[in-house]
């Protein structure tokens, strides 16, 4: 039983902080539970021992797939990366026990969430004698003869590492009345009573919602504390009760409340879980604001946007130098019409960025001419590059702010700024984006897209880093003349006796057509190779000219026109694909097709190469 780290399950049982703590344990059991209420994930039920205590234990939504995959056997020896131990419910209890033991056991009141784990060796049978510690009691008891409290929170030191517990949490309320603290990541859907002692850090407005069972409205928060953030909803009556009492950036007890997976469509924190305010949750206000982190309130570099993954929230200070009309648009989401206003904001690491305003703030801006503006939450995109979102509800705006930054940020616009030439993070100039905004560990190889049939049975998209090896030659086609009629863009025959061309759908006639590339490439990693189809936008990224200009090319230039083709020929780039099958000849076949092309950043790769050999050294 070297290999089992000792008295694991007695410290993971009693102790009240697990500082640098990941202990070795086997797995005796697993068990997958269907959920039971609709949108819930379901459970992975775990029973791990040191070889002389074993504990119930669930495995965190997030950890699912890793059972799911056939990665944890019975048996195989575990480390604890990262784990909590959260209140559980009676109803809870009765559900863990009916899989373990068939006698009546001394229930303990918390149960084991493993919410980060590796794989450490596979054994083939159970290593030592253990006993469940809810009958038997933590081994270092019987070793020390000295009494160990248990779950009672009263010890001085940690009995992990010795030191002065965490000041910030309580595991019992304290003589003068102040409540229990639930450090926030272990609040989960195991936990029944729960405090928390946070900090909002972000609160939206009121919302209304509408669907065919009922409608209401509705705002959320973000709280944060030295562990994590979560978010928090209300509805209806409890908009009334609390909207007006929580205030961004103060520092709340809040208890009794809902606690749900969160809905990742709409919840951007890094947290499995969310919590429905209810008609029995409290909220008030705690002067003692220790041991609470402060919001940040640092802005970021617009040149420092490239090194931001998508949807990453971020503050701006800079110079708006151009404001554009408002527009109606159809959100893809809602199909509902919006308002949106497009902004251009530079600063002074000499980068410009495109910021969107929508709905009532995009209809009711209106600002002095060049105004220094401090935006705070935005939400970076990937969109034509780099770009940024007015989160409403989220986000938060400033004109003209009396800081030291601001003043700053307008001393060196008219000293410089105004006549200054800036790189753009979005726009003409980077037309399909940079490498920065990738997330790496989505690509896949060339082998990979193959060998997992991706595309075979439904249309799926994936990421790619190749270099281009063949571009077609000049018998092959690469354009087509296409209809000029917005959002048509279908073939345009030539009519007979004439010089005119005319649109079998749209039924319009015109003097000359569009040219619009549709073309294929070859491109390869340091594997596989594979064809893949390139359309008018991306084709003229490639190949750097515009469909109708090479057309003309290719009757005037022979030559001109065989080195143009040449151009995107061993040049690399990360591919965003598609993949879907299509039927040729009666045959089946995986059609591939780019949709984005991201030329290679080499700064940002040298970066994140660095970032990726740091986090391999640290683990």
């Amino acid at each position: 039983m070297e290999q089992l780290t000792r008295n694991a399950i007695s410290q993971i049982i009693t102790a009240k902080s697990f500082d640098n703590f990941k202990p070795v344990v086997q797995l005796l059991h697993i068990q997958r539970v269907a959920a039971t209420r609709a949108g819930a994930p379901d459970q992975v039920r775990l029973k791990l021992s040191d070889g002389r205590r074993w504990t119930h234990a669930l495995l965190a939504p997030r950890q699912l797939s890793s059972a799911m995959d056939g990665l944890l056997n019975k048996f195989c020896l575990l480390r604890l990366n990262d784990f909590s131990r959260n209140p559980v419910q009676d109803k809870q209890w009765a559900d863990l026990q009916t899989w373990t033991l068939g006698v009546t056991e001394t229930r303990w009141d918390r149960v084991v969430i493993v919410k980060a784990l590796d794989v450490v060796k596979q054994e083939k049978e159970g290593l030592g004698d253990p006993q469940p510690i809810d009958i038997h009691g933590p081994t270092f008891v019987q070793e020390t003869g000295v009494a160990t409290p248990v779950l009672s929170g009263q010890s001085k030191l940690n009995r992990i590492s010795g030191k002065p517990t965490t000041t910030g949490f309580n595991s019992v309320s304290s003589m003068n009345g102040q409540p229990a603290i639930t450090p926030l990541s272990e609040v989960s859907s195991y936990c029944n009573k729960w405090t928390v002692k946070a900090r909002i850090s972000q609160k939206s407005d009121i919302r209304t919602w509408s669907n065919e069972r009922s409608s209401g409205h509705l705002f959320s928060f973000v709280m944060m504390d030295e562990t994590m953030s979560i978010k928090a909803t209300a509805f209806k009556d409890e908009v009334d009760k609390f909207f007006d009492q929580v205030q961004e950036g103060r520092v709340y007890h809040i208890s009794r409340g809902r606690v749900v997976p969160a809905k990742k469509q709409f919840n951007k924190t890094d947290n499995d879980f969310e919590v429905i305010l209810g008609k029995d949750t409290t909220i008030e206000e705690c002067e003692d604001e220790s041991n609470v982190p402060e919001i940040d309130q640092s802005y970021t570099p617009l040149a420092n946007l490239q090194d931001l993954n998508k949807d990453q929230l971020c503050n701006i200070l800079g110079i708006v130098t151009e404001i554009g009309q408002v527009f109606e648009t159809v959100t893809r989401k809602t199909q509902r019409a919006v308002s949106k206003r497009d902004l251009t904001i530079v600063d002074r690491s000499g980068f410009s960025c495109r910021i969107t305003l929508w709905g009532k703030i995009a209809d009711d801006f209106d600002v002095p001419v060049n105004p220094v503006i401090s935006f705070r939450g935005l939400r970076v995109g990937d969109f034509n590059g780099r770009s940024l979102s007015y989160e409403n509800g989220t986000s938060r705006m400033e004109i003209q702010p009396d800081s030291e930054e601001a003043h700053a940020m307008r001393g060196w616009f008219e000293a410089v700024g105004a006549t200054q030439t800036y790189t753009a993070c979005q726009g003409t100039s980077a037309p399909q984006g940079t490498s920065a905004g990738l997330d790496r560990k989505e690509l896949l190889s060339i082998a990979d897209v193959i060998n997992s049939n991706i595309g075979m049975e439904k249309a799926e998209y994936f990421t790619v880093k190749l270099r281009i090896l063949w571009t077609p030659n000049r018998e092959s086609t690469f354009s087509y003349p296409a209809c000029r009629t917005a959002k048509c863009q279908k073939k345009l025959e030539e009519k007979e006796d004439t010089d005119q061309w005319q649109c079998a759908k749209c039924d319009t006639v015109w003097d000359e057509p569009e040219y619009r590339y549709t073309t294929r490439i070859g491109a390869a990693d340091h594997k596989e190779s594979a064809w893949f189809s390139v359309f008018d936008e991306v084709a003229a990224q490639l190949f750097e000219m515009k469909a109708i200009d090479l057309q003309n090319l290719k009757e005037s230039d022979e030559h001109g026109f065989a080195r143009q083709m040449r151009v995107p020929q061993s040049k690399q780039y990360y591919f965003k694909c598609k993949a879907q099958e299509s039927i040729v000849n009666s045959q089946s076949r995986v059609k591939y097709t780019i949709l984005k092309a991201f030329p290679i950043h080499y700064i940002t790769e040298i970066k994140q190469l660095i970032r990726t050999m740091k986090e391999s050294y640290d683990s």
